[in-house]
């Protein structure tokens, strides 16, 4: 991952509902969306993401979704919240050839590159980058 790379990844704010049950205390968010920073067509992005979403759950997952989101809203990327380890988090991102997934541990968030580089902080805690705004 380059360092602008992880510019953008650290800008990152985060779309959704939060679960009933609460936030889980480790989780990875993974998007299916534009692999290695490709631009791909609408039609493209979502049979990915149903491709991620239908093997999550294959792996006995249960993902919610979550939206990765450009500050100003622009741009965004829908993709799953799961409860899972920071090791499978890298192996389903390398699965589905993303440059860099979340990972969440008691708040604390970090960019797990899939390929290239080295876990780097997020700089700022899960409660200030989730937004909360509905998908």
């Amino acid at each position: 991952m380059t360092p602008s790379q992880l510019r953008l990844y650290r800008s990152t704010v985060f779309l959704g509902r939060k679960p009933k049950v609460g936030w889980p205390a480790e989780f990875a968010v993974i998007t299916a969306w534009e692999p290695t920073g490709e631009k791909w067509s609408p039609v493209r992005n979502r049979a990915a993401d149903r491709k991620l979403s239908r093997a999550l759950i294959s792996e006995g997952h249960r993902p919610w979704r979550i939206t990765g989101a450009s500050p100003d809203f622009v741009h965004r990327e829908p993709g799953w919240l799961v409860p899972i380890g920071r090791k499978d988090a890298i192996r389903i991102g390398r699965d589905f050839l993303q440059i860099a997934v979340f990972h969440v541990r008691r708040g604390r968030v970090t960019v797990l590159p899939c390929f290239r580089g080295r876990p780097a902080p997020f700089g700022r805690p899960w409660g200030e980058a989730w937004v909360g705004r509905p998908v």
